[in-house]
């Protein structure tokens, strides 16, 4: 199961710098943010202390949708390319990428 939670101080931040319609999320456990957008990539942030930690490449179109699997830190990017990729954030690496969808992926 995956959850979406939006926390709002290192939004007002980001935002901006991305384009489009971005999404946000943050891990059950509150030590990570990840923030994506229009420039498709996943933004990864210690939600503790606000520290910038990496970017993660490779969707083909803007982020859409973040959501962490419950009780891990295990993310999912969903994205206008019609795909949803799956990112181990403990090893910081992507994992998978789940194709077949047939129109964006939207929150």
């Amino acid at each position: 199961m995956f959850c979406i939670q939006a926390p709002q101080q290192l939004l007002p931040a980001l935002l901006p710098q991305l384009e489009g319609n971005g999404s946000s999320g943050s891990s059950h456990d509150g030590a990570l943010l990840a923030v994506g957008g229009g420039d498709r990539k996943v933004h990864l942030f210690d939600a503790r202390t606000d520290a910038y930690l990496q970017a993660f490449p490779g969707h083909r179109d803007s982020i859409t949708a973040l959501a962490w699997r419950e009780g891990s830190h295990t993310l999912a990017s969903g994205s206008a390319d019609r795909t949803v990729k799956l990112w181990s954030m403990d090893d910081r690496a992507y994992m998978d990428t789940l194709f077949g969808h047939q129109a964006e992926l939207v929150p």
